[in-house]
């Protein structure tokens, strides 16, 4: 067998005894590699795989520098490439086939000075000893700092990677290129998936965590103007609202709203969306009169925006959004007709976005059956509950918010025929549910401690009725306050507690209070004032206050008369309690 010696005929100087002291007990490896192999074959698995440990551990600290350096850098600005993992896998396959070399390229330099020095066979041996070898520690020390420092360097950022389970493994950037070559980050998918699974199962306060790092992230490595930041700005406003925090919520979306009018201008789709974020938070704290605006002005500027079959699922999922909440206002102001219409696009757009019936889908069905159930159509309403049930179920387990969210409705649906026995039943699991991941003191809570506090009023029992539409309206006070359709609306309900109770003068301010605040918010004709109104009519009946019952009964009539046939609300609120009372 023939070998080619490269190294011994340009490095006469270098003998097997100097290989033997500069080496250690490695000496062997490194004697086969440089005298009898050629260049290209001075491959070094370990050099591979370990990279600048493996230079640091061997010494040679400036390739060492130069390739953890390269590593960091290729990191951080190839990050957003789907061949992110390419960048690694070369830096690794130039350290596995140089790595030799540039360690023989030492010891020859060594060499070259002691020949010039004239420096004795005893001192070059004692100095190939010290300036070569081996040493484990700093090595060591370099990956737990290195380590250290992945975590604390974004953590500067307020980017807590350790609260995640984001991997950092060029393996995982390998299989989201092959697999997934239209993603262009790891760590910021790996956070959302996160934050994501967390928000679906409940724990809010973790997903909102999540998602405050993974748009940090984002921000740090795409840029705040990135569609995808953008997208991640609007759900943490989401999260906030699903937690309460409206007046956070409040705060971002105002502040974002002025960043976005002078960096894309009104008319553009982001600045409609943080528009639509702003109506949700009306929404969420009763102010239906604000929302309204706010869902108009939305409607208005969407008009040039036509979504067809190539928009982008997060632009769809948005879009979605938005017609769901006018369909909402639509309906709080009894509109039906349009509000049917924006319930049922906001479903389709969701479904295209979603890309068929999935978890995300859950709220849109769950809007179009408070639809039905506002008008009495109640197998319609069932159905489309049971169905966001069945799938939030499969995907979820039956104790998350969502769930507890349609179990609720499904108890007012059992109210409605009054079945106070099922109807009970699933709200108190509901309830149940609520606590367990709001808390007691959430609008959430509220609305499933009033419907119980119903029931038992419809059942006769009045004083664990009372306890509860007082906890409701309490809740609701100290959440959202009092100038809002929720707690008016739970001051009705306890007026007619008030009434059965012949407290005609706390029941008379208590109506007096909720028809100043829903003539405010709905306007002076609106056909929702009619509940409280007909309780006033029913309470100056029993007072025999004739004048002032003649006036309401005219208001009354003015409303009526003015709503077309498709305006007039629901009953679903009165229904006799053992006396005969309406509530």
């Amino acid at each position: 067998m023939k070998f080619r010696r490269i190294f011994t005929p340009h490095h006469p100087e270098v003998t097997v005894e100097h290989i033997e002291h500069f080496t250690g007990k490695n000496h062997r490896y490194f004697l086969y590699k440089w005298k009898f192999s050629s260049r290209l074959a001075q491959w070094n698995w370990t050099a591979f795989f370990l990279g600048p440990f493996w230079l640091i551990y061997r010494k040679n600290y400036c390739w060492a520098f130069f390739f953890a350096s390269a590593y960091l850098i290729f990191d951080f600005v190839f990050t957003s490439s789907p061949y992110a993992f390419s960048f690694s896998i070369e830096l690794m396959i130039l350290s596995g086939l140089f790595a030799n070399n540039i360690y023989h390229a030492k010891l020859t330099g060594i060499q070259k000075r002691f020949t010039k020095d004239k420096t004795g066979k005893d001192l070059q041996l004692n100095t190939l000893k010290t300036l070569g070898g081996t040493q484990w520690r700093l090595p060591a020390m370099l990956g737990l700092a290195m380590l250290l420092l992945t975590f604390v360097i974004p953590s500067l950022f307020g980017i807590h990677l350790l609260r995640s389970r984001v991997k950092r493994l060029d393996i995982t950037s390998a299989v989201y290129a092959v697999f997934s070559p239209q993603l262009r980050w790891r760590e910021i998918k790996l956070l959302r998936k996160d934050y994501q699974t967390a928000y679906l199962q409940g724990h809010f306060n973790k997903s909102i965590a999540l998602n405050e790092n993974t748009l940090k992230l984002s921000a740090w490595k795409l840029g705040k103007n990135h569609a995808y930041t953008i997208a991640l700005q609007s759900e943490l406003i989401s999260n906030k609202l699903n937690m309460g925090d409206y007046q956070d919520a409040y705060r971002l979306t105002t502040e974002l709203l002025k960043y976005y009018q002078l960096k894309f201008g009104r008319n553009h789709l982001f600045f409609i969306f943080m528009k639509n974020n702003l109506a949700a938070n009306y929404i969420y704290q009763g102010l239906y009169k604000q929302a309204k605006s706010e869902c108009h002005n939305c409607l208005l500027d969407l008009a040039e925006y036509t979504p067809d079959a190539n928009t982008h699922p997060v632009i769809l999922s948005h879009l979605a959004q938005i017609y769901s909440n006018m369909g909402f206002i639509y309906q709080v102001y009894c509109q039906y007709d349009a509000a049917k219409k924006y319930h049922i696009e906001a479903l389709a757009l969701a479904v295209k976005g979603a890309g068929g019936y999935n978890i995300h889908i859950c709220p849109y069905l769950e809007r179009l059956g408070d639809f039905y159930k506002e008008q009495l159509q109640i197998d319609q309403a069932k159905k489309l509950y049971l169905q966001a049930k069945n799938i939030a179920k499969q995907g979820l387990g039956l104790e998350n918010p969502l769930v507890a969210s349609l179990l609720l409705k499904l108890g007012e649906l059992n109210y409605l025929k009054r079945q106070f026995f099922q109807a009970e039943d699933l709200i108190r699991q509901a309830y149940m549910i609520n606590i367990k991941y709001f808390g007691y003191t959430h609008t959430a809570s509220a609305e499933a401690t009033c419907q119980l506090g119903r029931i038992y009023f419809a059942q006769g029992k009045v004083h664990q009725a009372e306890t509860h539409l007082n906890q409701a309206l309490e809740i609701t006070n100290n959440a959202i306050g009092q100038n809002n359709a929720v707690y008016a609306k739970y001051l009705n309900h306890m007026a007619g507690l008030y009434i059965f109770r012949n407290n005609y003068a706390t029941a008379e301010k208590t109506l007096l209070i909720s028809l100043d605040r829903l003539t405010a918010i709905y306007g002076a004709n609106n056909p929702r004032l009619l509940i409280p109104l007909e309780q006033l009519s029913l309470l100056y009946k029993k007072t025999h206050n004739t004048p002032a019952r003649r006036d309401i009964v005219r208001r009354i009539q003015r409303i009526r008369q003015g709503a077309s046939p498709q305006q007039t609300p629901s009953k679903e609120i009165f229904f006799l309690d053992p006396s005969g009372l309406m509530i």
